[in-house]
């Protein structure tokens, strides 16, 4: 089993298109619901995406030379 700290950006970039997709079909599903407090509701899907771009993010700086 891979850590997602050993993973490339690349692995990174495709698993947050991923997340991205599902958030869409997500929002999608929330629309046709009678849903009052939709808006309000966290999505862990978001909270997914958040966590990998701030990972992204982290490497990116970490492997920058100065």
């Amino acid at each position: 089993m891979t850590k997602f700290t050993e993973l490339s950006d690349q692995d990174l970039y495709y698993i947050e298109k991923l997340l991205g997709n599902e958030l869409g079909k997500e929002i999608e599903a929330r629309k046709t619901w009678n849903d009052p407090i939709r808006e309000s509701k966290p999505s862990q899907i978001r909270t997914c995406i958040n966590a990998v771009r701030s990972l992204r993010t982290t490497n990116k700086l970490k492997s920058e030379k100065w």
